[in-house]
């Protein structure tokens, strides 16, 4: 019969202990990868989204991700023609409440207009993009992490977005 003794014992508890801790750390550490949408919405007007100015018109909207970063990019396409207009990755994500609305926010500096942040109630997050460094000269210093604070409210103008979750 064999008999362990009490250290063995606690050598072999510490080491599944760690191995547990370690596994639980790595599966945690990895990046989360966001849902894949479709979308459309309409631009009463010319927009500036990242280093890409956008005209006034329908839109259409598509997330996918890179393999090796597993980053999601967002690609925008003129409807009408089909082709894409721009690609552009989200500087920083934050919870949003769940709701049915869907929002493109943008931001009103002087007579330009800035494509800031995604609404997206549907699934519970806020993206928001980039700001172009020749457009953020244009108005008050911006903050990604609240849109409120970069323009007081009669400067956002909020417009719809239909998504459709994949």
């Amino acid at each position: 019969m064999l008999h362990s003794s009490p250290t063995s014992h606690n050598r072999f508890s510490l080491w599944i202990a760690a191995l547990v801790t370690v596994a639980g750390l790595w599966i945690g550490a990895r990046p989360a990868v966001a849902q894949n949408f479709a979308g459309r919405f309409t631009l009463p007007f010319q927009a500036r989204w990242g280093n890409v100015d956008l005209q006034p018109g329908n839109y259409v909207m598509r997330t996918t991700h890179t393999i090796a970063s597993r980053m999601q990019i967002f690609v925008i396409s003129d409807e009408a023609e089909g082709k894409p207009v721009g690609q552009f990755i989200a500087a920083a994500r934050d919870p949003l409440p769940e709701s049915d609305q869907n929002i493109l926010v943008c931001v009103r500096r002087g007579q330009r207009h800035v494509v800031q942040s995604l609404w997206l109630g549907n699934l519970g997050e806020i993206v928001t993009f980039q700001i172009a460094k020749d457009m953020k000269a244009l108005g008050p210093s911006s903050n990604f992490r609240n849109p409120t604070l970069i323009a007081d409210a009669s400067r956002l103008i909020r417009l719809p977005v239909e998504i459709a979750a994949k």
